[in-house]
């Protein structure tokens, strides 16, 4: 049976794996040199965590950017879309940051283009502004 050495050779040559137990079967590895279990011990190591935007903000930018979110949050179920198709917490965390008074402004930051500037910028601009005069005053 020519099959059955080519199958042990791949399994030795770590690109094949004889699985046993009740209903034995092989498999292809995936990822030769690299067992099953040494695989599955990596898909689960610790990713770190990101920081949230939230505790990077303080302040009135922080106040700024939930806000905004509330926002996002209002348009998207209008649209019934996710909220992270409307604005990312990356561009609103810039928008409260940078505080952008113009539609050029709002174009200087990341994740606003030409056809979210045409479909949003206008209120988010207000809301910015709005925020603005609140703490002025």
């Amino acid at each position: 049976m020519p099959w059955d050495s080519r199958r042990q050779g791949a399994a030795r040559a770590g690109f094949w794996e004889d699985a046993t137990g009740a209903r034995s079967s092989a498999r292809r590895n995936r990822e030769p040199g690299r067992s099953r279990a040494k695989r599955a011990e990596s898909a689960f190591a610790e990713v770190p965590a990101k920081p949230a935007v939230e505790a990077v903000l303080e302040g009135a930018d922080a106040r700024l950017f939930s806000s905004l979110k509330a926002l996002r949050g209002s348009i998207a179920r209008e649209e019934q879309v996710p909220p992270y198709v409307v604005f990312t917490d990356r561009t609103l965390a810039e928008f409260a940051v940078r505080k952008p008074r113009s539609a050029a402004g709002l174009l200087q930051v990341h994740g606003v283009g030409r056809a979210k500037l045409d479909k949003y910028g206008e209120r988010f601009l207000a809301a910015i502004k709005s925020a603005d005069e609140t703490e002025a005053a």
